[in-house]
């Protein structure tokens, strides 16, 4: 009866010492996640503040007067309406 009692000690004492690992091992990762967490928001706001200040400047350059396609290729779209007068000169969007 006394190898029993000795191979079950051994056996509780093994599952004790395998259940209070895992849970050291469960706080440890939950530690992880909480700061991986942290760093993530806090990279998130550094990247909302990049995308505003770069909103900001697109957003006062595009009020700047920028360049008309007929500028910039020497013809006018194809898109764009033509008004042909009956027996007069054609008249293109300006």
């Amino acid at each position: 009866m006394g190898h029993i009692q000795v191979l079950l000690f051994v056996v509780t004492s093994a599952s004790a010492l395998a259940a209070l690992t895992a849970i050291f091992s469960a706080i440890h990762v939950m530690t992880d996640i909480s700061s991986f967490q942290d760093e993530v928001l806090t990279d998130l706001s550094n990247f909302k503040q990049y995308a505003d200040d770069a909103w900001g400047v697109m957003v006062r350059t595009g009020n700047s007067p920028g360049f008309r396609f007929e500028q910039i290729t020497g013809r006018i779209p194809t898109q764009a309406p033509i008004l042909k007068l009956i027996d007069g000169p054609t008249i293109s969007r300006d």
